[in-house]
């Protein structure tokens, strides 16, 4: 091509050749279809950010656990984890279950597949610097 351009081969020439595509790139954009459900996402994403409350949420992965067990196991003091309890369970993520004095948490099924698929796919993104 005149200029040492190559010329961009039109979508779907591909599969019209009998390549196929790769499912990351068949897949639909992904993308906020108005701008409340865009803010939703992103106080998910801040509440999800928070580094203590990540690792909250690794400890409730495994399982249901109370305030003494996630203090134990994260080395952090019992006011830090309670108030991140707290947001975790007013956000929806986590849910609380009386047990007689003891209040244990946990991360409903669903919700924990889907965070623990996050996790897994954003631990594989290596951010330039």
């Amino acid at each position: 091509m005149p200029g040492g351009l190559a010329q961009a081969n039109p979508p779907g020439d591909a599969l019209r050749h009998g390549n196929t595509i790769p499912d990351a790139v068949a897949e639909p954009p992904l993308m906020a279809k108005s701008p409340k459900q865009a803010q939703s996402l992103a106080q998910t994403f801040r509440l999800l950010g928070d580094p203590t409350r990540l690792r909250i949420l690794m400890v409730l992965g495994n399982g249901e656990h109370n305030v003494t067990d996630i203090c134990r196991t994260l080395r952090i003091s019992q006011p830090t984890v309670s108030r991140h309890l707290s947001i975790l369970k007013m956000s929806g993520i986590a849910e609380a279950r009386r047990d007689g004095k003891e209040i244990y948490y946990s991360v409903p099924t669903p919700t924990r597949r889907v965070i623990k698929s996050l996790i897994e796919r954003v631990a594989t993104i290596r951010p330039s610097r």
